[in-house]
């Protein structure tokens, strides 16, 4: 998976396009967002944050990250920050299973007691 914090240079809306592509480099993914600037303060939290996140393993490759402020001089002019990557697959909590398990017991046990009445 990777996420990162991104906003352009330029003060004002801008988007964000990310391309995600696999270890082959084959596009496995795009997203595009959207965003406002426009108080020109850096640390307004205005920033967006962008995540991926592949549940089917470890595939993400590469990315590739372009921003558009509607001025073709600013055009991929952006700074990311807290940027963040994990190559571990996500596997549930055990609690988390145990919740579910549980959860569906429940719902057999009144499925039965409704079937039998």
């Amino acid at each position: 998976s990777v996420g990162f914090s991104i906003e352009a240079d330029l003060i004002g809306p801008f988007s964000a396009t990310v391309d995600i592509f696999d270890t082959a480099f084959n596009l496995i993914g795009v997203g595009t967002w959207f965003g406002d600037s426009s108080s020109g303060n850096p640390f307004d939290g205005s920033a967006l944050f962008i995540g991926f996140g592949d549940l089917s393993g470890v595939n993400i490759g590469a990315i590739m990250i372009s921003t558009d402020s509607g001025d073709p001089f600013w055009a991929n002019d952006f700074a990311i920050d807290d940027v963040s990557l994990t190559d571990t697959p996500i596997v549930p909590e055990p609690s988390t299973i145990v919740m579910l398990g549980t959860g569906l017991l429940g719902v057999a046990g009144t499925l039965r007691r409704k079937l039998m009445a």
